[in-house]
């Protein structure tokens, strides 16, 4: 068989969803249900900040019961938040919660939508909020998704006040009722209505809520209960929306699942007012549109013949019904519709179709071999012809017999771009990421990397079909997976920590590993450049090396030193030249988690290097890593022995070989057992050890006594990084010993000072600081130490966990004297 390229287009693509799925392999419920929905026009777009805020019990309602079109519209990814399951933050943490929306609307049948604003960590008001995001920008964002989902009505999640509980959330309203009005204003983005046109939805509302101490709930608003049961679905709306929610599992949200009656109330913000139904006023299926009744009889009379047990049998009827659509006058809802019945005609067919790689990764420019592999599930006349520029001869189908497997082997043109999320191409600011262009607004993913696509004959009837070109492996314990093909630099590089700490002018070896993803024999040529010209030295400056097959890996190293003890922060970066020119050098991320599909991206490889003038006095080191903390990584770079153990390994453990034991961030809240060994680290604090507690949440996990005296873990926090930070205590060692803490140490901190912090303490606690967010009241609470015996316990909610792999100087410089004997 004589390999072809193939030229890529796309079209109709299906089948590539937030779970990969590789064909129409759906269930006859799956079938019947969007049969249903053929009749059913009404939309709703749910609008708030982040990923987990949406209410997954009135998605599933709407969308798997009510069947209109669901959308959530959340303004950011998540990229401030936690990370309950792992050490990725930042823009990482934020491609991991999209994925997990993505997983969830898999579920609950929503659609996902985003605007370009990036989650800088905890807000307090609406104000601070729209200093950090460009206001217009989310706006138009916003309007944007409006004007392009067209919904007939829009609810809001928070309120546009401090009932909110955060300033993203209030933002989230502000920018909802704004866009709501904003979409049907032909003067706002004129660009974009020449494109998409205008929007006015019918009404906008707040889904109104009972939380904490807030209860905005009363029984004379909009209510009805999206707690029932679908026989069809063999589940309740409660019980699929757990499902849903729990897909937040960076968050640590998963839930349990709820039976019964759930009421969800709304109050009309603007619009027409509902009283009795969420879609009063609204066309909601066809037989309220002039002229279409004949749609919905015919679309009833499929599902009365449904046969269950053969769902080919509707495909007359749904020619029929297709027929019909297409009668009717342009519109939205007709174009949607004949997409809905196309693909699910070919659905119901009985076709099968997977398109599949033997590699996960490819190298840009290179071609691509793919498996297509076709199959005749049903008694219909199915036969397949490839189009586009392919040499037909190359893949002949023609009919396809029933039930046997037809496989087939093409070559296909490597696409011409990596596989870089689009919002990730250029380097974000503080508030919000840059589009190149702006027609990918509001999408949560890349379109696939690659696809194939081909003319499908059922019965005499043509349809446009393209599927992904996926990598499907196994594995031996979890059977056939399926993953999205990525594309790939070259040549990528990484090395251990993105940040290089140089304690006292200290020379130190840099290792970079490096990954050649091609299909020749390449040579690069790789030479280091820094931001400053004269505050760093690289040895060798440059060096050549050979890649001889794909896969392979190698590793150069460099001896990098700051020229003087205050040497200016740089940045390191590289460069790759081989016979095709000069590119700068990328690394690749890679992340991997069961219940989301791998990620893979690629940003500048770009190496923070800080000279940091400091003492040590300490040196062995026991670390309980806490969650999404990489704090113990850099203090080995600092020259600590640091040893990582769990609770059961301190309750085993002679603790007296450590100078001090340090608890990272959350670890009382994600170790059940800690509370178990609290009475042998306080006496490893009596008997002369230091402990060093950093931020816990307040809940029922932590112990009665966290500390030796009492005190709460509070909800306080400060967001202002740069928020002015008031000495208490001066003269006390820990400020002075081994370094010299001065208010220098606090500039140049990243997204916040701290949170939660401690609130009534004993007055044998010993406080060094105050702060605070502009126009609040000063705190107290973001560090506390007492005296224990013969030793000394710490609690912290400075963001150390940030500070410190970002390279902040004088965070480090602090958690070191704090740590010091």
């Amino acid at each position: 068989m004589k390999p072809s390229y193939l030229r890529i287009k796309f079209l109709l693509i299906i089948g590539f969803f937030a779970v990969l799925t590789t064909s129409n392999g759906q269930s006859s419920s799956e079938i019947y249900q969007r049969i249903k929905k053929l009749d059913i026009l009404g939309s709703v777009l749910y609008f708030a900040a982040h990923p987990d805020d949406e209410n997954t019990t009135l998605i599933s309602y709407l969308s798997l019961e009510k069947q209109y079109r669901t959308g959530y519209l959340a303004l950011t990814r998540g990229d401030g938040g936690q990370n309950l399951i792992g050490s990725e933050q930042g823009v990482d943490l934020g491609l991991i919660r999209t994925r997990e929306l993505l997983a969830a609307r898999a579920i609950d049948g929503g659609e996902q939508f985003f605007t370009r604003a990036y989650d800088f960590g905890f807000s307090k008001t609406a104000d601070e909020t729209f200093r950090i995001w460009n206001k217009d920008q989310v706006l138009e964002d916003a309007v944007y998704v409006i004007r392009k989902f067209k919904p007939d009505v829009i609810i809001c999640r928070f309120p546009a006040d401090s009932r909110a509980g955060h300033g993203h959330h209030i933002a989230s309203a502000m920018i909802a009722r704004e866009a709501y009005d904003a979409a049907a204003d032909p003067t706002k983005y004129p660009k974009q209505v020449a494109l998409l046109g205008t929007w006015k939805a019918k009404r906008i509302l707040l889904n109104t809520a009972n939380f904490g101490n807030v209860n905005s709930t009363s029984d004379d608003q909009l209510n009805f209960d999206v707690g029932i049961y679908n026989p069809i679905l063999g589940k309740s709306y409660g019980e699929i929306s757990a499902d849903s929610r729990s897909q937040h599992k960076s968050q640590g949200f998963g839930v349990p699942h709820t039976r019964g009656k759930e009421i969800e109330y709304f109050i009309t913000l603007a619009g027409d007012s509902a009283k009795n139904d969420l879609m009063e006023g609204v066309k909601k299926s066809w037989s309220d549109v002039k002229d279409a009744t004949i749609i919905s009889m015919y679309i009833d009379s499929a599902l009365l013949k449904f046969n269950w047990n053969n769902p080919s049998t509707s495909f007359g009827d749904l020619i029929t019904i297709r027929t019909q659509i297409n009668k009717m006058p342009a519109s939205f809802n007709r174009t949607l519709k004949l997409n809905e019945i196309n693909k699910l005609i070919v659905d119901c067919s009985g076709f099968w179709i997977e398109c599949t790689s033997n590699s996960a990764r490819f190298a840009l420019g290179d071609s691509i071999e793919v498996k297509v592999q076709l199959m005749n599930r049903s008694n219909l006349s199915i036969s397949v012809f490839p189009f586009g520029d392919v040499n037909k001869d190359s893949l002949s189908v023609g009919i396809l017999s029933k039930s046997i497997l037809k496989t087939f082997i093409i070559k296909v043109a490597g696409p011409k771009n990596i596989s870089q999320p689009y919002w990730l191409e250029n380097q974000h600011s503080r508030g919000m990421y840059i589009l190149n262009d702006l027609s990918q607004t509001g999408k949560p993913w890349n379109d696939p990397s690659l696809t194939v696509n081909f003319t499908v004959n059922v019965n005499g009837e043509m349809f446009e079909v393209s599927r992904p070109v996926i990598y499907k492996h196994t594995d031996p314990v979890k059977g056939e997976l399926y993953d999205p093909l990525t594309i790939s630099p070259k040549i990528t590089a990484n090395t251990t920590e993105q940040v290089q700490l140089f304690a006292n002018h200290h020379a130190k070896k840099l290792i970079v590993r490096l990954n050649y993803w091609g299909i020749v024999v390449d040579t690069f040529k790789i030479a280091a450049i820094f931001s400053h010209d004269k505050s760093w030295t690289c040895f060798p400056s440059d060096t050549t090396i050979i890649f001889s097959k794909k896969g392979e890996e190698k590793e150069i190293s460099f001896m990098i030193s700051p020229t003087a003890i205050n040497s200016i922060p740089d940045t390191l970066t590289f460069t790759a030249k081989d016979r095709n020119g000069v590119e700068k050098l990328k690394s690749t991320k890679d992340i991997f988690y069961d219940h989301i599909p791998p990620i893979h991206w690629y940003p500048d490889l770009n190496i923070g290097l800080r000279s940091i003038p400091m003492m040590l006095n300490t040196h062995k080191i026991g670390y309980l890593k806490g969650a999404s903390d990489m704090v113990p990584a850099f203090l080995r770079q600092l020259g600590y022995e640091v040893e990582e153990l769990s609770s059961k390994e301190i309750s085993l453990r002679d603790l007296s070989s450590f100078d001090v034991i340090i608890a990272g961030i959350r670890v009382y809240n994600t170790d059940e057992r800690m509370p178990f060994v609290q009475d042998k680290l306080m006496n490893y604090v009596k008997n002369g050890g230091i402990y060093f507690v950093q931020y816990n949440v307040n809940s029922t996990t932590l112990p009665h006594d966290l500390g030796p005296y009492p005190f709460e873990v509070g909800r306080n926090r400060v967001t202002e990084e740069d928020a002015l930070v008031t000495f208490l205590d001066p003269q006390n060692p820990l400020l002075n010993k081994p370094n010299k803490i001065t208010q220098d140490d606090f500039k140049g901190w990243i997204q916040e000072r701290g949170i939660y912090f401690v609130e009534n303490a004993d007055p044998l606690y010993k406080k060094l600081f105050l702060m605070n967010d502009t126009g609040e009241k000063a705190q107290d609470g973001s560090i506390i130490i007492s005296n224990y015996g013969k030793g000394r316990y710490i609690y912290s909610g400075l963001a150390f966990f940030r500070e410190i792999p970002a390279g902040v100087s004088g965070a480090i410089r602090l958690f070191v004297n704090l740590i010091s004997k």
